[in-house]
């Protein structure tokens, strides 16, 4: 990805929020203020936000993205106002499958998705998740 495809979808995100449609965090080591990866939910059809992560091959297995997803995921749907979240998963891709279940979302079916980064279509699982409000 170009520096300005990058700052683009950077304004692109900045626009999302101010009109509470979507919310990106980066997630960053504590310590040496390293980039790790994002995470991010944006608005769906149905009044329903869509989860979405990615983590840097160096950092994964670490317990990372479940530390992150636990914060966000709650927050990010207060944010949206919404009380539920679905999240999609490449089939053999365990370790998101485990994230995605340790964060409570349920697995209900499949999905063909067109995977931005390849161009290509994939067949993936689809999780929900209920937000509790309070």
């Amino acid at each position: 990805m170009s520096e300005q495809q990058v700052l683009e979808r950077v304004r692109r995100s900045q626009d999302l929020v101010a009109a509470r449609q979507a919310i990106d965090f980066a997630i960053v080591d504590r310590l040496s203020e390293r980039l790790l990866g994002w995470i991010g939910m944006g608005m769906i059809e149905g009044g329903a936000a869509r989860l979405g992560y990615w983590l840097g091959a160096p950092f994964r297995n670490r317990g990372i993205m479940k530390e992150a997803g636990a914060a966000v995921v709650p927050a990010a749907a207060w944010f949206l106002r919404v009380t539920r979240v679905k999240a999609l998963v490449r089939k053999g891709n365990a370790a998101s499958i485990a994230v995605l279940e340790n964060l409570s979302f349920v697995a209900d079916g499949e999905e063909i998705v067109l995977i931005e980064t390849t161009g290509e279509r994939a067949s993936c699982l689809r999780y929900w998740r209920t937000i509790e409000t309070k």
